[in-house]
């Protein structure tokens, strides 16, 4: 199976014995107990952790217009965790702090799940862990070595 997964060029830690423990080990459990807000005071930008504060971000978003027949729109990627930071299409994760850009291709794109899927591609963050899972964010396969600050 690893060789699989290399072949496929997906980076999973755990498979490739990067890491000697459980893959649930690597992304601490988030769940709050009895129903709490979760805290997510760790965050690159803790004052975009709220859902509400991200999606108002997106009042200049290149493709306002092209929200009918896409599933990147404004209100998906601030659900996964993005705001509008620029330049252009640019959206950062208020986790992880980093950013997403030229989107123009993912806009005609009929995978409902594609900002997640990116998101999980190219950082892999607690926050998009969390709010995904740990086999959808292993599924989706890194397009790049990422550094453990990313991964956080």
């Amino acid at each position: 199976h690893r060789e699989k997964v290399s072949y496929l060029g997906k980076r999973c830690a755990f498979l490739l014995c990067e890491s000697a423990t459980n893959i649930d080990d690597l992304h601490p459990s988030l769940i709050s107990q009895q129903g709490e807000k979760l805290q997510w005071d760790d965050a690159e930008q803790p004052d975009f952790s709220d859902y509400s504060e991200r999606l108002q971000t997106f009042h200049s978003w290149p493709y306002l217009q092209q929200e009918e027949n896409t599933f990147v729109t404004p209100s998906l990627l601030a659900k996964h965790g993005f705001y509008f930071s620029g330049p252009d299409d640019g959206v950062t994760c208020f986790y992880c702090g980093n950013t997403l850009t030229n989107w123009s291709e993912a806009i005609h794109d009929t995978n409902q799940n594609i900002v997640q899927l990116e998101h999980a591609r190219f950082f892999p963050c607690r926050f998009i862990t969390y709010t995904a899972g740990t086999k959808f964010v292993a599924n989706a396969g890194y397009l790049h070595v990422v550094s453990d600050k990313e991964r956080r």
